[in-house]
């Protein structure tokens, strides 16, 4: 029964989330790329490039993150053997519970458009890790905003 519930919930939470990124003006960045520092022209395989969440409880994918993710495509629909590595995470500052629903939330939206955008689901791999890798401790508001980001990686096998 708890478990059903939690999952309403989530689809509920889904659904109002998807309809209010629809309604968002993404067209000024909420994440930036931090690896590396600049806008990526050439994508390499088997490297990471992570994009940070600002807003404490924003969900939606950027313009920045979208351009990102039609390249992605365009270079694992040339690449047979490659699939795309998408990993969220959140802030330590929620609970546990939250912080997965954000972590889970945000990977939902960018498995979806990958799909939307041409990747087959069996060459997306995922993980949501909720607060559980941290990369700055959640002492302040910037640390945690750190914190909250997606790590994508198109993995190559030798």
């Amino acid at each position: 029964m708890k478990k059903n519930i939690a999952i309403m919930l989530l689809i509920l939470t889904l659904v109002v989330v998807f309809s209010l990124n629809a309604q968002r003006d993404t067209s000024n960045p909420k994440m930036t790329i931090i690896y590396p520092e600049e806008f990526i022209d050439t994508l390499l395989p088997n490297k990471k490039y992570t994009f940070e969440y600002f807003l404490k409880d924003d969900t939606s994918m950027t313009n920045i993150m979208k351009d990102f993710c039609r390249q992605m495509v365009k270079y694992v629909q040339t690449c047979p053997k490659c699939t795309i590595f998408v990993q969220t995470h959140s802030e330590a500052k929620k609970t546990d519970s939250m912080a997965y629903l954000y972590s889970d939330i945000r990977l939902s939206i960018i498995k979806q458009y990958l799909h939307v955008n041409g990747i087959d689901t069996t060459k997306l791999l995922w993980r949501s890790m909720g607060a559980l890798m941290p990369i700055r401790p959640n002492a302040d508001p910037k640390s945690r905003a750190r914190n909250r980001r997606v790590d994508f990686k198109i993995v190559k096998p030798l």
